[in-house]
């Protein structure tokens, strides 16, 4: 597995989308749809019928894709039943849009492609940022707190040495204070994004003031969300540089292309990713998209 220093983007046979209630849900549909012979959707069974929802939906099935409206837990049996159907046996080109997925379902369906694609197949990872929008006021709620998906539950180590917590930081107020506070780690790192927009850089060192200044100023790093492939090396160096004196952990909040790159360098390295959930208990909210997207390609 490899990731490129340059995303492909040209024929793709098996192109995965979400649908879901933001109308960044289709922003890519337009560009790459007709670029791929298969065209799957995976949607959910709350929030249905909010905001552009249903309009995102009829969109995907005026052309003609199989969409599938489920749990998170359901959809590798689906993806299971299209790869029996379909015959992806040989080595392929898979694009796969993550923009409106559940972490938990992007980490679910990268490693399902990633363990079952043929050698010489390659994985297009596709995230549409949105335009800024204001942060909720309140503390979001926690119901799930453990591994991104069962895969990547990590392995246990040396459980003499003492965890490290890398977290990669969102706007949400204090929710990396309270989970850093509850795992009462000895180290922490914090990863501030750095997109084109700058309101949000600026929302998510506000809302984690309060975290941030208790850590050391050399465990407090920018990523570029634009350069994923960078990201991806300094994240990778990063905990390689922990590995034999602890044991880290990966939690990436924020922007999900972290949380994308994260699976890849969690499957690598053996390392647990952690995600932490509402459970779809949040506000649905409007994230219109910015126009800016970041892809990434992995080779297999």
């Amino acid at each position: 597995m490899r990731v490129f220093k340059e995303a492909v983007e040209t024929e793709f046979y098996l192109a995965i989308w979400g649908l879901g209630f933001e109308s960044r849900a289709i922003s890519a549909f337009d560009q790459i749809s007709c670029n791929s012979c298969h065209n799957v959707v995976f949607g959910y069974t709350s929030n249905t019928n909010v905001l552009h929802y249903q309009k995102n939906k009829s969109v995907y099935e005026t052309h003609g894709c199989n969409i599938y409206e489920c749990e998170d837990h359901d959809i590798i049996g689906h993806l299971r039943d299209e790869f029996e159907t379909n015959g992806y046996e040989a080595p392929i080109n898979v694009y796969l849009e993550i923009s409106v997925m559940s972490r938990h379902r992007l980490a679910s369906i990268m490693t399902f492609l990633l363990e079952h694609l043929s050698e010489g197949s390659s994985l297009t990872v596709s995230y549409s940022l949105s335009s800024y929008v204001e942060p909720p006021e309140e503390p979001t709620p926690i119901r799930t707190l453990g591994e991104i998906c069962p895969d990547l539950c990590g392995e246990l180590g040396d459980l003499n040495l003492p965890t490290a917590v890398i977290f990669g930081l969102g706007y949400e107020r204090s929710k990396a204070l309270g989970v850093s506070n509850y795992l009462d780690s000895s180290i922490v790192f914090a990863l501030i994004p750095e997109s084109p927009n700058t309101e949000f850089e600026g929302a998510v060192r506000a809302n984690n003031d309060d975290f941030l200044e208790i850590l050391p100023e050399d465990h407090i790093s920018t990523y570029k969300v634009m350069s994923p492939y960078s990201t991806y090396v300094d994240l990778k160096s990063l905990i390689l540089s922990l590995v034999g004196e602890s044991r880290p952990l990966l939690i990436p909040l924020g922007p999900k292309i972290l949380s994308a790159l994260s699976v890849i360098i969690g499957i690598e390295l053996g390392i647990p990713v952690w995600r932490v959930s509402s459970d779809h208990l949040e506000t649905p909210t409007e994230r219109p998209c910015s126009g800016n997207r970041v892809v990434f390609t992995v080779s297999i």
